[in-house]
């Protein structure tokens, strides 16, 4: 008995020895809330900046979260001196089990029930590279169009983490700088040599900004540092004249090249400062709300369920003889798709979530 307390003493001792694991920040899913309210306006009210501002938000959040993981993971391995592939390993089951489930799901569900355009584009859905799908052919199926974005962030969960998990630490920060420049002048070249604008917004090389200054944040923050980087006036200041600086230019073919390159950086910039007040608990009191911090929790759900919404509430309508104008479709698929999400969470994705407090580092 004895044996057995003191080698409890000693692992409890050992585990407050390692660096703390990420806390549950509940402003992220209040930004999260505001991520996916902005897209839902976006495709249920109006058309406009609103759905990829949206996006790009999402975006920023997965960059500060995946990096910010895989640098505390690192840092307890190296603590432990476990495995080099032990972190890895345990960020891809987590992965997994959060993005998988309910992403097939869908797909299996929509290739059953021949959603129009599903079985044409199944390679491309399946395998993740739907972005890559549009890119090529400057359009999408409706139904789908936004799994573009779930494309680029698979697509970064492939590759970046591997930076922050092996890299020498003094090159993370110039590694994330360089990232974030590349979006900017991959839009602005894409652009420039004439590709379609699809081509020049959805491929991940376009999103890197978004994901980079996430990134660096994150990187700013590791352990690793001494002091606690959040972006400050002059940074946002910046961006809000980079924004603005939109609307004032004149709308000239020449500056085509130019208004891709820094609006989404300047969005995301502004993205960030949200982010890294967020993650201080520094954001505004709403934010924290209750039905703010739910809809966030959920809001993956609420992001794949909802652009199948509106045809499925206008099927089951018309089969009940009732009239279906387009105005109550749309103003029913918001509680409809909350409802859709919120089972799902409760019945499916929650306790799959679940089994990811097995796979701590």
């Amino acid at each position: 008995m004895a044996n057995s307390n003191a080698a409890t003493r000693h692992a409890l001792q050992q585990e407050a020895a390692l660096p703390k694991r990420l806390g549950y920040m509940p402003e992220l899913d209040g930004l999260r809330a505001l991520a996916v309210g902005a897209v839902l306006f976006h495709h249920f009210v109006a058309e406009g900046m609103w759905g990829p501002a949206g996006v790009h938000l999402f975006f920023v959040i997965s960059g500060f979260l995946i990096t910010g993981i895989i640098l505390n993971a690192r840092d307890r391995q190296e603590c432990q001196q476990a495995p080099w592939w032990h972190p890895a390993r345990q960020f891809y089951i987590r992965r997994f089990l959060r993005i998988f489930p309910l992403y097939y799901f869908v797909l299996v569900v929509a290739v059953l029930a021949n959603v129009p355009g599903t079985r044409q584009e199944a390679w491309w859905l399946f395998g993740y590279a739907y972005n890559v799908r549009a890119a090529l052919t400057g359009q999408w199926t409706s139904h789908f169009s936004h799994f573009w974005s779930l494309a680029v962030e698979e697509q970064f969960y492939l590759l970046w983490p591997w930076v922050p998990l092996f890299a020498p630490r003094r090159w993370l920060q110039f590694v994330t700088l360089a990232m974030i420049a590349a979006g900017p002048i991959y839009r602005a070249l894409a652009i420039a040599s004439g590709a379609n604008e699809l081509a020049a917004a959805v491929l991940t090389p376009a999103c890197l900004d978004s994901l980079g200054l996430g990134a660096l944040l994150a990187v700013r923050n590791s352990g690793t540092n001494t002091q606690t980087w959040r972006p400050g006036k002059i940074f946002i200041t910046t961006a809000v004249l980079l924004r603005l600086s939109h609307v004032v230019l004149p709308d000239m073919p020449s500056l085509l090249p130019l208004r891709w390159a820094y609006v989404s950086l300047a969005e995301s910039m502004i993205f960030t400062w949200l982010v890294g007040k967020a993650a201080a608990g520094r954001l505004w009191p709403f934010f924290s709300r209750r039905f703010l911090v739910r809809t966030g929790k959920i809001s993956y759900g609420i992001y794949v369920y909802h652009n199948f919404v509106p045809e499925l509430l206008s099927t089951g309508i018309k089969a009940a003889s009732l009239p279906a104008p387009l105005i109550l479709i749309r103003l029913l698929s918001w509680p409809a798709t909350f409802l859709i999400a919120s089972v799902s969470w409760k019945y499916f994705e929650g306790p799959l979530n679940a089994l990811k407090d097995r796979f701590r580092d």
